[in-house]
């Protein structure tokens, strides 16, 4: 019985050492724990970047510096067309002032003026015979200046809308045809019983085309067609000076007549043949605005929509109640590795040669290669830039044109008043007395 017990404890201890042993094999032998897998955690990656040229599209770019240097040139003529005509309107406004005031002036010449300016300076004029007989006789202003601006003359384009461009191969940074993909199948199979390949890749870059000709021909009809606008734009401001200088010499021999009408009009005759005019109109209808807002537009465009919905089922119709925004389509890039069909054909290929892969990341270049509608649109943006300056060059000259005439008109009424006032002071000073002495009598 004794002997039984210390063989079953001998056992035990027997099988506590081989285990401990086993675990002590299983911690310190030369096998990792984990078997090394090649997939994409795994493997390094390859990155791959297309950078454009130092001279990108050089026709294009040649074509445009052309086209830049002809549109300065046409830009310098123009300006100095307009402060050509800025300085002979500067001359031209003087002359024409000074003849507004020396007509408006001239009534005072008349000796008849005389006795009507003190009777209209003594008490109101109750007969149409006071004013002065040339003063009436002269011809009804025409205050309305005709609009000698007109676009019949506008230069059409005889070329009509610019043509759609047909579509041309671009340069693919990475291609794969049909029969390529076929015979590299075929020789990767047969190479597989031979012996082992190491996985690598290919990246092709096929060669650059010229631009089309027809690039050119657009470019160029662009550039005419803005062209014609800017020159229209300075022909147009140049007509402006002389409509100006013809407003102000218009509206100054207004208002002088205006603060002449006083001592030259029988006042009471003229309001009342106003007052009957104003009594014999018709009120004035209400004035509509050309835009209205209607605040029921909204459901009543709904309630049409609805109507259409229900008349035409088979008809689509989107409402504005009932439309919704669309979730936006995620972006594809333009190389797309799809995991199944990747899957498909790797185990069709080589069955379990599927975790030899690489990892190659098509990567952007860290200046974009440009395109010729980037190129285009650059350079209408300058041209923007420098019309935007133009047009603050019109407007400034137009404003000092109107000032200089201001300060004309500021001088030369200084100088006709006081010609007028040194004229008539002791004529008119010497009829009042004599009136004020028949009145005492």
């Amino acid at each position: 019985m004794r002997g039984t017990k210390l063989s079953l404890v001998f056992s035990f201890l027997l099988i506590g050492v081989g285990t401990v042993t086993a675990e002590l094999e299983k911690q310190y032998s030369s096998e990792w724990p984990i078997p090394f897998k090649q997939n994409a955690q795994t493997l390094p990656s390859i990155e791959v970047k297309l950078a454009p040229p130092e001279d990108p599209l050089p026709q294009v770019t040649g074509e445009i510096q052309l086209l830049e240097r002809a549109r300065m040139r046409l830009e310098e003529g123009l300006m100095a067309k307009l402060e050509d005509e800025y300085n002979r309107q500067l001359d031209n406004s003087q002359i024409q002032i000074s003849g507004a005031l020396e007509r408006a002036m001239r009534v005072f010449n008349s000796p008849n003026i005389l006795r009507s300016a003190v009777k209209s300076s003594m008490r109101p004029l109750t007969t149409a015979s006071a004013a002065a007989p040339e003063f009436r006789q002269l011809p009804n202003r025409k205050d309305t200046i005709p609009n000698k601006l007109t676009y019949n003359d506008v230069k059409k384009h005889v070329n009509g809308p610019i043509p759609i461009t047909p579509a041309v191969s671009a340069t693919s940074f990475l291609e794969t045809s049909a029969t390529a993909t076929a015979s590299s199948k075929s020789r990767f199979l047969n190479m597989l019983g031979a012996a082992e390949t190491l996985p690598s890749v290919k990246v092709e870059l096929t060669s650059i085309k010229e631009p089309s000709p027809q690039i050119k021909e657009k470019m160029d009809e662009i550039e005419e067609l803005r062209a014609d606008e800017e020159t229209r734009m300075f022909q147009q401001a140049i007509a402006e000076f002389e409509q100006l200088t013809k407003i102000t010499v218009q509206e100054l021999e207004k208002n002088i007549q205006i603060q002449m009408n006083p001592f030259l009009v029988d006042t009471e005759a003229v309001g009342s043949a106003i007052q009957e005019q104003l009594s014999a109109s018709a009120p004035a209808s209400r004035t509509v605005s050309f835009l209205e807002v209607d605040d029921e537009g909204a459901p009543f465009l709904g309630r049409k929509c609805e109507e259409l919905r229900t008349r035409y089922p088979g008809f689509k119709v989107e409402c504005p109640q009932g439309k919704q925004a669309k979730p936006a389509a995620p972006q594809v890039s333009f190389l797309e590795l799809r995991d199944t069909e990747t899957t498909e054909q790797h185990n069709t290929l080589i069955g379990s040669e599927t975790e030899k892969q690489l990892n190659v990341k098509v990567t952007q270049s860290d200046k974009p290669y440009p395109t010729v509608d980037e190129l285009v649109s650059d350079m209408q943006k300058k041209r923007d830039a420098t019309e935007r300056l133009e047009r603050m060059k019109i407007l400034e000259l137009q404003l000092k044109l109107l000032k200089a005439q201001d300060e004309m008109i500021k001088d030369g009424l200084h100088t006709s008043v006081a010609r007028v006032l040194a004229q008539y002071a002791p004529a008119v000073e010497a009829v009042k007395a004599e009136i004020a002495i028949r009145s005492i009598r």
